[in-house]
């Protein structure tokens, strides 16, 4: 795990965690190391980093049991709504290298 987190932030990502569970299993937290408003630039800034992986990198990408571009929004009372387009050639580049599309909507931690 470790030769892919460092192939992939020689590709401009970088990690927020690396750990190995307890089972043996590894667990990967990475960002792209330019931040975008959008999700767009930074998945596709992410499925450049992995096209580019040499085939070692590649198949140890390819064995991650999860696979994951997770979009974040924060949410709560007063919160503007946001709204963004993931372009279908995106779509199918993710697609290509194996990864899921994920949303997750963070609580402001306002109460009503």
């Amino acid at each position: 795990m470790r030769e892919l987190v460092s192939a992939l932030e020689a590709r401009g990502l970088f990690a927020l965690h690396v750990s190995q569970r307890e089972d043996g299993s590894w667990f990967a937290i990475l960002e792209t190391e330019q931040q975008y408003s959008a999700p767009e630039p930074n998945i596709a800034d992410f499925v450049t980093a992995i096209e580019s992986l040499p085939e070692t990198q590649r198949e140890q990408w390819l064995g991650c049991s999860q696979r994951e571009f997770n979009i974040g929004y924060q949410s709560g009372p007063g919160a503007e709504p946001q709204g963004h387009t993931i372009s279908s050639v995106l779509l199918a580049r993710a697609v290509s290298v194996q990864a899921s599309l994920a949303l997750t909507v963070y609580p402001s931690g306002e109460r009503a």
